[in-house]
């Protein structure tokens, strides 16, 4: 999953414009929840609804997102 989170920061660094940045942004998440890296999985997930709200990858995100914060011990924000 390390190399997965690398690919898609590299992705979201060079490409910042690209219409599938919130599918990588997305796909990033997902390779952190599977790292236990459940803070940093949030902040992607949180990101990608609050900024690419017309994305078809926010919805998965916010569906993710709230149980990151259940499993990290915080209550769901959404």
């Amino acid at each position: 999953f390390e190399v997965a989170d690398r690919a898609f920061t590299r992705i979201i660094v060079s490409m910042p414009d690209c219409p599938d940045i919130p599918d990588a942004m997305l796909g990033k998440g997902e390779a952190l929840i599977s790292m236990h890296d459940w803070v940093a999985a949030r902040e992607v997930l949180e990101d990608v609804v609050e900024n690419h709200l017309d994305s078809p990858a926010a919805p998965r995100a916010s569906y993710r997102s709230p149980p990151v914060a259940r499993v990290y011990g915080h209550g769901a924000s959404r």
